[in-house]
């Protein structure tokens, strides 16, 4: 048997302890379960800035939940519109407080395209490259964060449908690796097929969908969230 399927038979089992093996009733002030944690965020001009903001508080504000460090839960990010911005790594930031600071000065891009397979692609290629800090033996959990659905505009290559089918490519690879990925679509304007394409199974588990960025950024969504991430003592 070589490395590499020793690496994914590991992961395997680290995936299935994370999501199978867990308390679900159980949340407190802090989510004890260690995760490799990133964020991939849309900043499109289609979001007003008062709703950006609601959405990087509703992030924010997670983080204060997490028991974040350097022998405990990591968290990364990177935002996306026309292109995608690379935003920190696990390796950036050991404090809590560090960490929710970084989120607050992700910048609005306002771009004029929704590429969510660039910020999907730099999460496989990059923040869980190797070297950068995500750990073998900790279950990755990937928060995809949009008001639209995959546009490329004129900014790449890819029509609209050649678009959205390379999401659900970069998708698939992030899940095999094996990773989770939690959907969250907010509007009106989302495709709930592409959001279940991309998050994990069940899509009533990974994908939620909430009406506006009002109603994202209120302690029933988070704690809905909270409830399926950050189960585990």
């Amino acid at each position: 048997m070589n490395a590499a399927s020793v690496d994914l038979q590991r992961r395997s089992r680290v995936f299935n302890n994370y999501y199978y093996m867990q308390d679900r009733s159980y949340i407190s002030r802090y989510c004890k379960a260690k995760i490799d944690f990133n964020f991939v965020i849309d900043t499109s001009r289609s979001i007003p800035l008062e709703d950006f903001t609601r959405q990087t508080r509703f992030i924010a504000d997670i983080v204060s939940f997490l028991d974040v460090g350097p022998d405990d839960t990591r968290v990364a990010s990177v935002a996306f519109s026309n292109y995608n911005f690379p935003e920190f790594g696990f390796n950036n930031f050991s404090r809590k407080q560090d960490v929710i600071n970084a989120i607050k000065r992700i910048k609005h891009s306002q771009g004029g395209a929704t590429s969510t397979y660039l910020a999907l692609e730099y999460t496989h290629v990059s923040i869980y490259g190797p070297g950068n800090g995500e750990r073998p033996d900790i279950a990755d959990v990937v928060i995809v964060l949009t008001d639209g659905k995959t546009n490329p505009g004129s900014y790449d290559t890819y029509g609209d449908e050649s678009g959205k089918q390379q999401t659900q490519i970069e998708a698939a690879i992030i899940k095999a690796r094996p990773a989770f990925i939690f959907v969250m679509g907010v509007g009106s304007l989302v495709d709930i097929d592409e959001l279940n394409g991309m998050s994990c199974n069940p899509d009533e588990e990974f994908t939620i969908q909430v009406s506006s960025f009002e109603a994202l950024n209120t302690d029933t969504v988070k704690l809905a969230l909270l409830s399926r991430v950050c189960v585990g003592k």
